[in-house]
């Protein structure tokens, strides 16, 4: 009985003694870097080739401090509206579990790194904004895996709170100059939980337009946020965006369409494939009364379960899903992609008859993809997603150029025809950042 007291006594002990401090880490206003001692603090860190920016939210979702939060959209605004330079291109990036915005963080050091790969790749000043959360809460090694339930928890608050706010500011300063959404891990789930009620308003106000498509009785035409809001290996369940992509899939959008959201997941992420599962089965099936139920799609019926709705994330649904991109591992060989949009291509055989049929021009992209793309669930910042952000920004320009409103032209590589090749996009890109590439 002593021994178990005892065993007890340091279970309840060891969180408070590896408990991560709950504050910002960033209270100097800037600083040029690097150089300046100051660069570990800063709010607004100015590089040569690029800057990097700070907004930190509390737990609840509040953020820590608004001044500061103002100084970061009242510079991105500045260089929005510079004359020389060609505008901005703000790149948001959202972390997930066990990181935060500390010096330290390897995030941070990450996104940092990267940041000059986004600016080889565009004309405009590239702004990165780090969201910075209490993402790491338990520093005990692999003992903080037991913060999973409470880190999802508080990622969820976080994004019902403050970061709508900031994300919609920064869209309206940017006033259609580009603009990149990024969340990985529960970082996915900040960003989704954010915005899912912003993309739902935009699919349900789209105005009506005349027929796009055979079989279509209207064709419409929804405002993007940005150039494209993007989960990379998102922590969070498909229950999450059932909603949407059921109203997605119930119309016909325009040719001139821009994309809402792109969903990444590679096969080799073992966190969100085997993890995750197990996570969400403790902490919600055991705990719910889940059922199943009939949609209907065209002539397509599909039963969906709740418990895969809950224990699967939305990158590993399925059903959702619109393309698989292979990568070989061998290189000089080709780029393998197949589509399900009007097709099941991309799907084994057992998964077709649940997948909900992907027409074409709809603004949710659904893609799996292989160790040779994201090696594992961290590994985001790769050539090969510098890669596809620059194509999927691109496109967003070729679709706004369709649409009448003025932009740059856009690479050749990245035409095929007057069409968009995002394919070929991407694999120019690829071969920029590193010109040995397949």
């Amino acid at each position: 009985m002593r021994a178990r007291l005892h065993m007890c006594f340091w279970l309840l002990l060891l969180p408070m003694l590896g408990c991560a401090p709950n504050h910002a880490w960033r209270d100097v206003l800037d600083a040029k870097c690097p150089g300046d001692p100051r660069c570990d603090r800063a709010v607004i860190e100015r590089h040569p080739a690029f800057d990097l920016a700070f907004v930190e939210f509390t737990e609840r979702g509040n953020v820590f401090d608004r001044n500061r939060m103002q100084a970061v959209l009242d510079h991105v605004k500045a260089l929005a509206r510079q004359e020389k330079g060609g505008g901005v291109l703000a790149v948001v990036f959202v972390h997930g579990w066990k990181h935060n915005a500390s010096p330290d963080d390897k995030n941070v050091k990450s996104f940092r790194e990267w940041l000059p790969k986004a600016a080889r790749l565009s004309p405009r000043r590239v702004v990165g904004i780090y969201i910075g959360w209490r993402g790491l809460s338990l520093d005990l090694g692999p003992l903080a895996n037991v913060s999973y339930w409470d880190r999802k928890a508080v990622a969820h608050e976080v994004g019902k709170g403050g970061a709508t706010e900031f994300l919609l500011r920064l869209e309206q300063v940017l006033q259609g100059q580009p603009q990149l959404v990024i969340g990985h891990s529960f970082g996915g789930a900040i960003v989704l939980t954010a915005l899912n009620e912003v993309l739902l308003e935009r699919v349900i106000a789209a105005p009506e337009g005349k027929s796009c498509e055979p079989g279509c009785q209207e064709c419409f035409k929804t405002r993007p946020f940005g150039h494209g809001v993007v989960l990379l290996n998102p922590a969070i369940e498909a229950n999450e965006v059932l909603q949407l992509k059921e109203l997605v899939s119930q119309r016909c959008f325009a040719p001139s369409q821009s994309r809402l959201m792109h969903v990444i997941s590679s096969d080799a992420d073992r966190a969100t494939n085997k993890a995750f599962r197990m996570g969400q089965w403790l902490g919600v099936s055991l705990r719910w009364s889940e059922t199943t139920f009939e949609r209907k799609f065209g002539d397509k019926s599909i039963t969906l379960d709740e418990s895969d709705l809950d224990t699967i994330t939305v990158g590993n649904f399925k059903p959702y899903q619109t393309g698989q991109l292979t990568v070989p591992e061998k290189a000089g060989a080709a780029w393998d992609y197949k589509t399900c949009v009007a097709s099941t291509d991309c799907l084994a055989p057992e998964d077709k008859p649940r997948h909900i049929p992907a027409r074409r021009h709809e603004p949710l992209a659904f893609i799996h993809t292989n160790a040779a793309f994201i090696a594992d669930h961290n590994d985001i910042f790769n050539n090969n997603v510098a890669a596809y952000l620059a194509a999927i920004v691109h496109e967003s320009r070729h679709l706004r150029i369709l649409s009448g409103i003025p932009e740059p032209p856009i690479p050749p590589p990245c035409k095929k025809g007057e069409s968009f090749d995002f394919g070929a996009c991407l694999s120019h890109f690829r071969g920029v950042l590193d010109p040995k590439s397949p």
